[in-house]
């Protein structure tokens, strides 16, 4: 199979639908939910995706001229509401300035981090690195011989999505399946959180160490795929 990276440059379009199709989905499924506390006063849900290949020599979202990935995306023009900047966002920045939406500016800083550790998830399990341009949070992962980034949502669901994403457009430029529609991709997030919190055993997602963050990753790479 071809590099997703290669995939979504030869198949714009159905990059461009795989991710509207989730976005829509999460946008039917999340604000208001109970799945995560931060979702519960949420009137949309903000969501940048990118894939990215492993050569390329920078990702941090500070560099000057910035990267540019394969694939890019957002649903700022969308959800703008959900876009509003947050104090706690400058000390990614080290007092620079950037025109990047936040969540474009997180999804380019989890593929740095890949970048810089080496590692196959954005997540480091020995360590939170977050510094300018670079954060060690999960969402990032490298898939296909690529790297495919998400930010928005609860870090664990991130990386629920961006596997997500990476899988749905690998099969279906193959050839293996149609388009998976947002009612189907609505059905599968609505099963597949409730599965994650069941996992959580009672605990609530702002309790989790940044241990326990990795263990749960691990069990949720064994959720079904939605078909």
């Amino acid at each position: 199979m071809a590099l997703l990276a290669e995939l979504v440059e030869e198949n714009p379009n159905l990059a461009v639908s795989a991710f509207t199709n989730i976005e829509e989905a999460l946008n039917q499924v999340l604000p208001g939910s109970d799945v995560h506390a931060r979702y519960r006063d949420a009137e949309e849900i903000g969501l940048a995706m990118l894939v990215g290949t492993t050569t390329q020599i920078s990702y941090n979202p500070l560099a000057h001229p910035g990267p540019e990935p394969s694939f890019k995306i957002d649903n700022q023009d969308r959800r703008s509401g959900a876009w509003e900047p947050l104090p706690q966002n400058s000390e990614f920045l080290d007092g620079r300035v950037t025109n990047l939406g936040r969540f474009v500016f997180f999804a380019f800083a989890k593929t740095e981090n890949m970048r810089i550790t080496g590692m196959a998830s954005s997540y480091d399990p020995h360590r939170l690195a977050i510094t300018p341009g670079r954060v060690g949070l999960a969402g990032g992962r490298r898939l296909f011989g690529s790297f495919v980034s998400l930010s928005g949502l609860w870090e664990v669901h991130d990386h629920l999505v961006s596997g997500t994403y990476a899988t749905e457009v690998a099969r279906v430029a193959a050839e293996v399946q149609e388009p998976t529609t947002t009612d189907d991709f609505a059905e599968y997030f609505e099963r597949a959180f409730a599965e994650i919190n069941e996992l959580l055993e009672g605990v609530a997602a702002a309790d989790l160490g940044h241990g326990d963050v990795g263990k749960l990753l691990s069990l949720i790479d064994h959720l079904p795929y939605p078909r």
